[in-house]
């Protein structure tokens, strides 16, 4: 995993990670990653219920529960990056 990180690193540094990520993933996983990260987002948010989100991002109550226990256990830094970015 340490090398996937450094080439991610390098490949934002120099403004090339769309095309690097659209190689090492398919357009499905793409689009997993995109709607992982907006439910983290919303989640994080809690401006609207669990199920509201789960509606609106196409996902079962399931795939909410997990992400929500996800974020307890993920670092502060990481919840912080997430809520800058949205």
């Amino acid at each position: 995993m340490e090398s996937v990180i450094a080439l991610i690193k390098h490949a934002a540094q120099v403004d090339k990670l769309s095309p690097l990520l659209d190689f090492l993933l398919s357009q499905e996983e793409r689009d997993q990653l995109d709607k992982r990260v907006r439910l983290a987002q919303k989640l994080l948010a809690a401006k609207q219920s669990q199920r509201d989100i789960a509606c609106e991002l196409g996902v079962s109550m399931t795939t909410i529960t997990r992400c929500s226990n996800l974020l307890k256990s993920t670092p502060k830094a990481t919840r912080k990056l997430l809520q800058e970015t949205r």
